[in-house]
């Protein structure tokens, strides 16, 4: 599901806003215009977007479609799993369905469907974003090149499965979404890419 603003922006701005009640002296009043400007700097600069409402998957399928229309475009689910998130789920609900496309997948609910995750190992998919189009042809240094902050926040992780160590780089899908694409990287490419949410 989306997630509200985070709590660090809503402090800041509430902090500016009590700092403007008081405009008695001029001081008061550059300060509050510095807190406002630094409020609307923070929302603007702190962090890179992959704007999630701008993806296409295979240059055809945006990160929310029908279920008919995800059928259409990729087939019958390879398999089809059903669960009930507590959390960490797009859907709140009961009977949720994941459409595996090999180690792909989709989350559905009645007849919508969200992107999961996408695996590039394969070559069969790409996600097309309004920045960069994203396959297994990426490398860190490229995407560096367009998310230079993300990049630099990368980190080292360890499968617990496979035993192999991956870079994990995050970047957030819109602005006051908690919620974050999480793209791991082995070997300096791009393997796969994940819509986290949290719980």
């Amino acid at each position: 599901m989306r997630k509200n603003i985070n709590r660090l922006t809503t402090l800041l701005l509430a902090f500016g806003l009590l700092c403007c009640i008081d405009k008695a002296t001029s001081t008061n009043s550059a300060s509050c215009g510095m807190l406002i400007n630094s409020y609307s700097q923070y929302q603007t600069d702190s962090f890179e977007i992959i704007n999630v409402d701008s993806i296409l998957i295979n240059n055809k399928i945006p990160f929310q479609t029908t279920t008919k229309n995800l059928i259409s475009n990729l087939g019958n689910a390879d398999s089809i799993i059903t669960k009930t998130f507590e959390c960490g789920g797009y859907f709140d609900a009961e009977n949720v369905s994941i459409y595996y496309y090999g180690t792909s997948t989709f989350e559905t609910y009645r007849d919508t469907a969200v992107l999961q995750k996408i695996n590039f190992r394969e070559g069969r998919y790409n996600l097309k974003t309004n920045k960069i189009t994203l396959s297994n042809l990426i490398t860190i240094q490229k995407l560096k090149q367009l998310f230079p902050m993300s990049t630099n926040k990368s980190y080292d992780w360890i499968d617990a499965v496979d035993k192999k160590t991956y870079t994990i780089i995050r970047i957030k899908p819109n602005q006051n979404y908690d919620d974050e694409w999480v793209l791991k990287f082995y070997n300096n490419k791009l393997v796969e890419i994940e819509y986290w949410i949290p719980c």
